[in-house]
C-alpha cells in the first residue's frame, strides 16, 4: 500500500499532469490507472497555448513542441466538403507564449507526462488497478482498490481524492455528484491520421461529417 497524502484516480494527461505538480510542491501522491502502460488509441488532438503554458510549467514545452504543430484553424465539412464551420487560429505566439492551436498525438503525450512524472520519488504510479470505491472518513478519505490482474483487494487513506478518471468517472459516481448532460453528440465517426512533418506553413484540422452535430 502506498503511503501518499493524495490519491489520483486516473493515469490520463490530467491525472500525470496533477500528480507532477503536487510532486513539485513536494506532495507525496498515488496515481491509480487500470491499464500498465498508455492507451494506444488516439483522442484528445487539441491543446490550447494556456494548456501547453502548463506542460511549460512541467519543463515539457520543448518536448511537446517535438511531438505537435501549430494548426491555422478548424474547418468542419459536411458530407460533400462543403465548410460549415471555420475558425481561424494564428500559429505565432500568442498571450499564453505559445500557438493558440496545437494538433498531437495524446498516446505520444501520455508517454512523455509518464517519462517525466517519474522523476518524482514523491509519487508512485499503480497500473493494472481500478478504484471501486470512495468513502468519507472524518477529514480524510478511505480508497478502495482492486489489482485487475489478481483480484487481490487493497484500501488506502488519502487526505484528499482526485477524480481524473474521466466522462465515466467511478469518483463521480461515489461521491455523489451530478453531471449535466447537455444532449449533444455527433452522428460521425473521428479517424486521426498519421503524416509526415513537412515543412512549410501549418495548415488547418479538417473534420468530415455526413451533417452538423445536433443536440438529442
Amino acid at each position: 500500500m502506498p503511503r501518499a497524502s493524495v490519491v489520483v484516480v486516473g493515469g490520463g494527461p490530467v491525472g500525470m499532469t496533477v500528480a507532477t505538480l503536487l510532486a513539485q510542491y513536494g506532495v507525496s501522491c498515488a496515481v491509480v490507472e487500470r491499464h500498465h502502460r498508455p492507451y494506444p488509441m488516439p483522442r484528445a488532438v487539441h491543446l490550447d497555448g494556456a494548456a501547453v503554458r502548463v506542460l511549460q510549467q512541467l519543463g515539457l514545452a520543448a518536448e511537446f513542441a517535438a511531438i505537435s504543430r501549430p494548426a491555422a484553424g478548424l474547418r468542419l465539412l459536411d458530407a460533400r466538403l462543403r465548410p460549415f464551420v471555420v475558425v481561424d487560429r494564428d500559429v505565432s505566439p500568442g498571450p499564453q507564449g505559445h500557438p493558440e492551436a496545437n494538433l498531437f498525438d495524446q498516446p505520444e503525450l501520455e508517454a512523455l507526462l509518464r517519462a517525466n512524472l517519474s522523476r518524482y520519488l514523491e509519487v508512485t504510479v499503480r497500473g493494472g488497478t481500478v478504484v471501486t470505491g470512495v468513502e468519507p472518513d472524518g477529514d480524510a478519505a478511505v480508497v478502495t482498490v482492486r489489482d485487475a490482474t489478481t483480484g487481490a483487494v487493497e484500501q488506502w487513506p488519502a487526505q484528499a481524492v482526485l477524480g481524473c478518471d474521466g466522462a465515466e468517472s467511478t469518483v463521480r459516481s461515489a461521491i455523489g455528484a451530478h453531471l449535466d448532460d447537455l444532449g449533444f453528440f455527433p452522428d460521425a465517426p473521428a479517424r486521426d491520421q498519421r503524416r509526415p512533418r513537412q515543412a512549410g506553413p501549418p495548415r488547418r484540422a479538417h473534420r468530415a461529417v455526413d451533417r452538423p452535430p445536433r443536440a438529442r
